[in-house]
């Protein structure tokens, strides 16, 4: 009986030391897919802040050529309305451009003192505005700011 009782052991240990070895082998499964997932996880992250970071770049360097082009076409406006009033008085030159005389002559007095900017001349005559509308904004693109950027708006 006491071999039987040995034998008996002897096999469950067996089958315990199966079992415990399906087990860790599972276990050891597991842990190494929960690896791979956090390995993903953050190398999505990574993927996403390096995309960020480009956007951002790209978006500086498209606004910065925005703002180029702009202010050329601020200075060619600023240029032609000098041109039309050389030619005809400020109430033609409202009624053809189709913005208030106000700002014509707003124009024509800062071009007059020498501070005929484009950007603040093109802000007083947006093209496609109606005489009695509020000063237009300028064309300017808007730079996002900070806090813009960091909320990755």
């Amino acid at each position: 009986m006491a071999e039987r009782k040995g034998s008996r052991t002897a096999q469950a240990r067996e089958r315990a030391r199966e079992r415990t070895a399906a087990l860790r082998e599972r276990e050891q499964k597991l842990e190494d897919l929960a690896t791979t997932w956090f390995e993903d996880e953050d190398g999505i992250d990574a993927v996403r802040t390096a995309a960020r970071s480009r956007i951002e770049q790209f978006t500086a360097k498209v606004n910065e050529e925005a703002a180029t082009e702009v202010g050329r076409l601020e200075a060619r406006m600023t240029s032609t309305v000098d041109q039309m009033l050389a030619l005809t008085g400020v109430r033609s030159v409202a009624e053809r451009l189709d913005v208030p005389e106000a700002r014509v002559r707003e124009v024509k007095a800062r071009t007059d003192s020498g501070d005929g900017s484009p950007e603040v001349a093109v802000q007083q005559l947006p093209s496609g505005s109606n005489p009695g509308q509020e000063p237009a904004q300028s064309l300017a693109p808007e730079q996002p700011t900070e806090a813009a950027v960091a909320a990755g708006a």
